[in-house]
Formats: structure tokens, sequence, C-alpha cells
């Protein structure tokens, strides 16, 4: 019998032993330092631009963050090939107990925007770009606050980037590459996306153009409007440009059908008219056909193009 209690009691210490162990790994496992974890941070794609979530710190299990850290664009899933160094995220200090997150950002690609989405005003923030002075000192416009996130413990950086008309028709692997607070160097995998050329706009009317006789020798030639669908925050980045390819067909008295090609410039938002001198030789036309090729494209101001429409 007194064996048998001993054994018992022995069991019950050894199974309370493993119950203490189980909840210590499973507290362990759930609290792990999320910044380390390449689920919180990705990227998704969209027709016009890509958005970036990144996890900036865990304050609840390791009170750790990233002190700086950088977005960067691969064209091979391994970090290699050609690469983009998009912009620069870094946090504030870990002991702030505000409601907000401070964090440095700039942008750094000519011909793109960045667009902080969840700042703490609310309304979404361009992230611009900066001196490199302004950038050691921190100065005023590279800091913005964020919500600290999930029960105040997570703060996630939340970007809408419109990339430069260079990254444009290609997949490209995005990672967060961070120093930690406690010293050690990651590279965290954001996953891949890609940026789109077309950018989701519509193509010029092609059928809205209109032409008379206004003399002997010549035409009034209008031409179709460019849309102004590029929005307004874009338009210090992308610019829509476009010319119309005429075709006109003079049938001669003589049966003959002379074809002279004219390329007249388009404006945004409104109809542009162009007088045309007809040639010495197709004055007395005994009628005239006309077709056109609206060519349009998308620009950088850098100059770069995305795509063309025709």
């Amino acid at each position: 019998m007194e064996t048998n209690l001993r054994c018992t009691k022995t069991h019950r210490k050894l199974w309370l032993w493993l119950a203490v162990l189980l909840l210590s790994v499973t507290a362990q496992v759930a609290h792990a330092d999320r910044i380390k974890d390449d689920k919180y941070f990705k990227v998704t794609q969209y027709s016009d631009h890509v958005s970036f979530e990144i996890l900036v710190a865990d304050l609840w299990s390791s009170d750790t963050w990233c002190k700086w850290g950088s977005i960067r664009a691969y064209s091979q899933s391994d970090r290699k090939g050609e690469v983009f160094y998009i912009m620069d995220v870094q946090n504030d200090d870990a002991d702030n107990d505000t409601e907000g997150w401070e964090i440095y950002a700039h942008n750094i690609l000519p011909g793109s925007q960045a667009f902080l989405t969840n700042p703490l005003s609310g309304s979404e923030v361009e992230i611009g770009t900066c001196t490199d002075e302004e950038w050691t000192n921190h100065a005023s416009n590279v800091r913005y606050k964020i919500y600290k996130g999930e029960d105040n413990l997570y703060p996630t950086v939340k970007i809408d980037y419109y990339y430069p008309a260079e990254m444009a028709g290609r997949t490209w692997h995005f990672f967060y590459e961070y120093l930690h607070s406690k010293g050690s160097s990651h590279n965290m995998s954001m996953g891949y996306a890609y940026c789109s050329d077309h950018l989701n706009l519509p193509n010029p009317d092609n059928s809205k153009f209109s032409y008379e006789r206004t003399g002997s020798d010549k035409i009034k030639f209008t031409v179709p409007s460019l849309p102004n669908d590029i929005p307004q925050k874009l338009q210090k980045s992308r610019i829509r440009q476009g010319s119309v390819l005429c075709h006109f067909f003079y049938t001669l008295k003589d049966g003959s059908v002379k074809r002279v090609d004219e390329g007249l410039d388009c404006a945004i938002g409104s109809q542009k008219t162009h007088e045309l001198t007809i040639p010495a030789d197709a004055c007395n036309f005994k009628s005239l056909n006309v077709s056109i090729e609206v060519l349009t494209k998308i620009r950088n101001v850098s100059g770069a193009t995305y795509t063309d429409y025709n």
C-alpha cells in the first residue's frame, strides 16, 4: 500500500511538472517574437500600385523593434538579380508609451510615390523624399505616427506604393531588410507582386474626331481628347501624353487615290483643333476618307513610359 501511495505521489509530481513545462513551451510559442516571422510582412498587388504591410515592433512578448530597415525589390526570389532600393522605414526608440508609434520613413526612387495609409491622423499621408542630412537628423519631414495596432502591441506600417515606370511589366520579390533591436540582422520575405504596366486606364475614344474644309487648300481637323484620368495625387509623378496619327485618302478626279499621313497632338480633357494644308495636287479632290489612330502613353516625370495604348 505504501509503495503504491509513493508511486501515486511521484506520478502526480511528474504530471504536474509536465503540465507546467507544456504551459511554458506553449506560452513561448504563442509569444514568439513576431518581427522574426515572415507572415507579418507582406506585399499585395493592385492594378496600378502595390501595398506593403510591415510589422515594425513586438511590444508584447519581447519588447523588440526594428532599429532601421529598408524595402527592396529583387528580380529573383533568392535576393539576387536586379534590385531596386525602394524606401527606408525605421523606428523611434521602443519606450514610447503613447497611443501612437513614431516611425521614420522616406521614399527613394524618382518617378514613384508612397502613401502611409494608417497614420494616427486618420487620412493617408504621402511619404516624401529627403536629403541625407534630414534623414540623419530625423527631421520633421521624415517623421510619421501610426497606431500601435492590435491591443496597442503590434505597430504595423501600411503603405500604398505607386512604382516608377522602370519597375512596370515585371514580377518583383519584395523584402524588408532590417536590424533587430537586439543586434541581429534579418531579411523578411514579403512575397512577390506583378507591377502592371497598363495601370487600368481606359483608351481614348477613336471615334471622337471631326473635320471640315475651310478653304480651297485648308482643312480644320479636331482630334479626340485624352482622358483626364490620372488621380490628382499622382499627377506629379505620372503624366498622360498622346497624339493622333491621321490617314487622309484623297480620291482625285481621275480615280486615283492620294494618301497623306499627319501626326497631331492631343490635349487632356478637351478636344484640340488643327488647321491642315491640303497638298497642291489634291486640292481638286472628288472625295475624302479619313481614319485615325490615337497613340497615347503614361510616363513618369523622368521620361520613362509604362505602356502604349492604341
